[in-house]
């Protein structure tokens, strides 16, 4: 398997999730593992070489003790790494965030509230007054996923992150890998072509842009809440 050269790990922490995006692959009807199993899969990533251990979802702010896993991934010596829509983060517990993660990454889909909604994401104004609150205590970074329904407004994004203190954005091609994303691939799934575009329209100083087949998808492990490890591999 190709293994070798990977630092992060990214596990899904739950299933569950506050949100219904139509475009999300990171839903799979798996088990969930216990805090003792959970622990026991971040010890075995620090050995296989994980240098960054990412909990993402579902949402996994709905996990009990996700701070529990993220002070024991810090404590074996990890960057730990929080994939939140932001929903659950307030005043009263973004110091606590910041305390456990390193960094924390945020989605923002659209530029207008419509557009986010269209996207099946939250309130946007929540995600940017979460995006600013958060900048004060840790280094955040921003994903957009390109897709059919919002290409037009990503321009528009790209503006409305200029001054805004995130370290990287990150822009991924849809990818209809699982679950809703490959049920919805009709709506959302974008050409290499109009992703190149993209590219060449969007100058930000921090972005990033992945598609599957771009190097960025091969430094990684994907886990799936069960604690299956994926080599991540895309035909």
């Amino acid at each position: 398997k190709d293994m070798q050269g990977r630092k992060t790990a990214v596990w899904t922490a739950t299933n569950r999730c506050n949100l219904n995006c139509k475009f999300c692959f990171g839903r799979e009807k798996k088990k969930e593992l216990n805090v003792g199993e959970a622990k026991e899969l971040i010890l075995k990533m620090k050995k296989m070489g994980a240098k960054h251990f990412v909990f993402s979802g579902g949402e996994p702010l709905l996990r009990k003790d996700i701070f529990e896993l993220a002070e024991y991934a810090k404590k074996l010596g990890m960057k730990t790494i929080l994939h939140t829509n932001g929903i659950l983060v307030n005043r009263k517990n973004a110091g606590k965030i910041a305390k456990y993660f390193d960094v924390v990454n945020l989605p923002v889909d659209g530029a207008s509230e419509k557009m986010n909604f269209l996207m099946g994401r939250g309130e946007l104004r929540h995600t940017l007054e979460v995006l600013d609150l958060l900048a004060e205590k840790c280094e955040m970074r921003v994903t957009t996923v390109a897709t059919k329904v919002n290409n037009g407004e990503i321009e528009k994004i790209s503006l409305l992150l200029k001054n805004k203190k995130i370290k990287k954005w990150r822009i991924f091609k849809f990818s209809p890998r699982l679950g809703e994303a490959l049920k919805n691939r009709g709506i959302f799934e974008i050409g290499d072509a109009e992703f190149a575009k993209l590219e060449g329209k969007i100058k930000n100083r921090n972005v990033e842009f992945v598609s599957p087949k771009s190097e960025f998808e091969k430094s990684y492990w994907l886990i799936a809440s069960d604690g299956t490890i994926s080599n991540t591999k895309t035909n």
